[in-house]
């Protein structure tokens, strides 16, 4: 079991005037069973992963005459493989892909008169691992 602050950002698109400001991140909590392994958790795995994530973006009512912002939102739930390496019982290379189903995915969007929208929206969700690591202890 592992939980991944995946992406986190925070950073200004447009300057001045029209200041457009995003943040964002993504984390995801994975399961994996270990198939056949020879140093503990090593070797092809096959797995579960859940997913929060959110994305916002936010301006200046000023400058554009209206909330030009926007936040999507999501729950993933999905199946994950791949493989890890462990050399010299301390290096850790790891390799792998997965799909799910967003189960709750949200658009909610402010409308040029400030009333808010929100879009129900169903989609695929993927991700991919490739990860360099050191294993600490034994």
């Amino acid at each position: 079991m592992s939980a991944e602050n995946v992406f986190c950002s925070k950073e200004n698109l447009l300057e001045g005037k029209y200041e457009v400001e995003r943040s964002d991140y993504r984390l995801r909590l994975t399961g994996k069973y270990y198939f056949k392994p020879q140093m503990g958790g090593d070797r092809f795995y096959a797995g579960a992963y859940l997913a929060p994530r959110s994305l916002k973006l936010s301006g200046s009512e000023d400058a554009f005459g209206y909330d030009p912002g926007y936040k999507k939102s999501a729950i993933s739930l999905g199946f994950v493989i791949g493989y890890k390496w462990v050399f010299a019982n301390v290096f850790v290379f790891e390799v792998g892909v997965g799909g799910g189903h967003a189960l709750v995915s949200k658009v909610k969007v402010n409308d040029p008169d400030s009333n808010p929208l929100t879009i129900e929206r169903y989609g695929f969700d993927s991700i991919g691992v490739l990860a360099l690591g050191f294993r600490l202890g034994k």
